[in-house]
């Protein structure tokens, strides 16, 4: 058995180390002593941080050294839950690599790495006391940014601790074309029925609401692995159409597509992409979400594997020009695509809007036509 030891200049002058043993069944014991002197100027390490509180969810993280050339380090965990993913052993300036593991217990835990006989302690947040909240309004149809929502319609909620990871689902999440009711323990019941997650942070959860036909004030909760939010009330609908839109520009422009696949907006918005403004005559495809049922049917808990015509008709005007609609369905989980037909309207930023069962989408949605 080799112990190796290194003694930085704190310990300076002579030392007598000590070291009992026993085997494995804790028999034959032994006590071994050493004597070493160290020397007053024995090299000195510098750590790049004395600390680290990381959150329940785990992290990783590295320790930089800096040391004199040559001088010999070791680096150690006092506990389980902290592991030293690095070489523990170096000489010279030079780094530790560490992780930390999740923490399911409710109150903080400590810990500590010995690096080259410093401490570097590490305080981890407890699963307890972040249970997930759903901010005021928070609740919002997921294109609009607004209320009310509706069934088999995107929905964006708002709010901490909704998430200890970030991410969008992924194909093992799917069992079969079942989409997935959870992310990482983190689901979201509407109306006492799980919606279908899409993606988590901390901050904010996309669910495609499920498809019962309840309408008027219903219950939204987030339920975590470190408990329940509290139960808030949304208005829903049966429809709440809704363009989704550029980010660019703050929002303004609806996310527009040429049948060829560029763009349908001005050429700036974009930097590099391709892109041209729509005129009179061009077909342009529109997506939205919230604008209700479909024939044949499409169960939103399984994706849609073939385009679904909604049931009722649906109006689009641009610049108040009532447009033709080629085609308005169900495309994708959520997800509504609506081919029009440019009408003749003047150059420059048009208002666009849709009209389904007597209600219509954001008033603030633009297409940018240019001859």
């Amino acid at each position: 058995m080799t112990l190796p030891l290194v003694f930085t200049a704190h310990f300076s002058g002579p030392l007598r180390s000590q070291v009992s043993a026993t085997d494995t069944t804790k028999s034959s014991a032994g006590f071994f002593a050493g004597f070493w002197t160290v020397p007053e100027g024995a090299c000195g390490v510098l750590l790049s941080t004395t600390g680290a509180e990381p959150a329940a969810a785990g992290a990783t993280g590295t320790v930089n050294i800096t040391a004199d050339a040559g001088c010999p380090w070791l680096a150690a965990s006092d506990v389980p839950w902290v592991a030293v993913t690095s070489s523990a052993r170096g000489a010279g300036s030079g780094a530790v690599s560490y992780r930390v593991d999740r923490h399911t217990g409710a109150a903080p835990r400590v810990g500590a790495l010995t690096i080259a006989g410093q401490k570097f302690s590490v305080r981890q947040a407890g699963a307890g006391g972040t249970r997930p909240m759903i901010a005021e309004n928070g609740v919002v149809n997921g294109a609009s940014f607004s209320g009310p929502i509706a069934s088999s319609t995107w929905v964006t909620i708002q709010g901490a601790n909704l998430a200890q990871t970030t991410r969008l689902w992924q194909g093992s999440d799917f069992a079969g074309d079942r989409l997935p009711v959870q992310l990482d323990g983190v689901g979201v019941n509407i109306n006492g029925l799980p919606a279908y997650i899409h993606y988590i942070s901390p901050t904010q959860v996309n669910a495609l609401a499920p498809d019962d036909a309840a309408t008027g004030e219903v219950r939204v909760e987030v339920l975590t692995p470190q408990g329940r939010s509290e139960i808030v009330t949304v208005s829903k609908q049966v429809y709440s159409p809704a363009f989704f839109l550029f980010e660019p520009s703050g929002h303004k422009y609806v996310a527009a597509v040429h049948p060829d696949g560029a763009y349908a907006g001005k050429t700036t918005l974009f930097p590099g992409a391709s892109l041209r403004p729509a005129k009179p005559g061009d077909t342009i495809l529109l997506f939205g979400t919230g604008f209700g049922l479909t024939s044949p049917a499409a169960p939103a808990a399984e994706l849609v594997t073939r385009p679904s015509p909604l049931n009722s008709g649906v109006l689009v005007r641009i610049g108040n020009v009532a447009a033709r609609v080629a085609f308005a369905g169900l495309v994708s989980s959520g997800l509504c695509q609506i081919n029009v037909i440019v009408p003749e309207v003047p150059d420059g930023d048009q208002p666009i809007v849709a009209e389904i069962g007597g209600v219509r989408s954001q008033y603030n949605a633009y297409l940018s036509v240019q001859r």
